[in-house]
Order: structure tokens, then sequence, then C-alpha cells
């Protein structure tokens, strides 16, 4: 990578941080959901942005660490191996499930939680309609598991995942537009 590249890559992660450590301060009149959906327009515009320049840092965007799945009973286990320097922006989660940090170190926001550090081993609950920003301070392996009825990744992903809170019955987020400068 070159030492303009590093310094693009860094300046992003350090715009990521500074967002994820003002979100609760920011326009209070808008949600965490509301926040967390113009964070996620914003850093996918600004990737784009920048595509001429190769910028590793469009790999958050164009692909993801890769997810190992495995089914038990009545169960879909989905596991992840997050590279230090990363800013994931996850998927809606249909239900309640359990979350596993077995190492690592991540800043995570959620409309539930806000702003949290996150260090491994640790365990938690997310509630239904969870969607994470992450920022990953140190490679950090994240376990979800989701019951299903299914036993194939497509069905099992379908289950647990949702493309839109409305899908879900709930609000969608409605991201106010940019003001024009001139």
């Amino acid at each position: 990578m070159s030492a303009d590249m590093a310094v693009e890559q860094a300046e992003a992660c350090n715009q990521a941080l500074q967002w994820m450590t003002t979100i609760t301060t920011m326009d209070s009149s808008l949600n965490l959901r509301t926040k967390i959906a113009m964070f996620e327009r914003d850093f996918i515009e600004a990737c784009e942005g920048q595509k001429d320049l190769k910028v590793p840092f469009l790999d958050v965007i164009e692909s993801s660490p890769p997810l190992i799945h495995s089914f038990a009973d009545g169960v879909y286990i989905r596991e992840i191996t997050l590279p230090a320097g990363a800013i994931i922006i996850g998927a809606i989660h249909r239900h309640k499930h359990l979350n596993f940090i077995s190492r690592g170190h991540v800043r995570c926001v959620t409309e539930a939680g806000g702003v949290e550090d996150l260090v491994g081993p640790c365990t938690m609950v997310s509630p239904a309609g969870t969607k994470r920003v992450l920022y990953v301070y140190e490679e950090t392996v994240w376990t979800t598991v989701h019951r299903t009825e299914f036993d194939t990744v497509k069905e099992a992903e379908a289950e647990a995942i949702a493309e839109t809170y409305s899908a879900m019955g709930l609000s969608d987020p409605i991201i106010p537009e940019r003001e024009l400068e001139g």
C-alpha cells in the first residue's frame, strides 16, 4: 500500500471513530437508527468517491471477511474474523440472538446499546432489529447464534437477516437530505 493510500485509510478510520465518539451528542432530533443509516450512506459514498485510487479500504464495501457457517439442531451459527483497522457495517438481524466475541476489541454502535467498546471474551444478547457499525481495534472473532428450522445457509440467512427494517414490520429510518452549499 502506498503512503498516500495509508494516509487516506487512516483518515477514513479517524473520521469513523470521531463519528462513533460523537454520535450520541449529535443532532438530538435524530434517533440512533437514523444516525446509523446516515453513517452508512456517507461512508459508502466516501469510499465510492475514491474508487479510482484503488484504496484497499473499499474492501469493507465490496467484500467482507469470510463467514464460517455451522448448523446444529434448530441453530444457525455465523462466525467471522474481523481484521484490525476495518470498519464493518452489519446487517439487520430479524430476531433476538446470542453473540460471542471470543477474542479481540471493537467499538460498536447500535440503536439499543449506543456506543460501546467490547473486548473478548464476552457474551451478549442482541434484540430483534439490531444493526451494528463496528471499528475493529484488534483482530476480532465474532460469532452469532440464531434459531432456525432450516439447514441451508441461504434459507437460514433469509430467516435471520432483513434487507430493511420495514421487512420486519419496523419503521425504516428517514435520512435527511444534505443541504446544498452555495
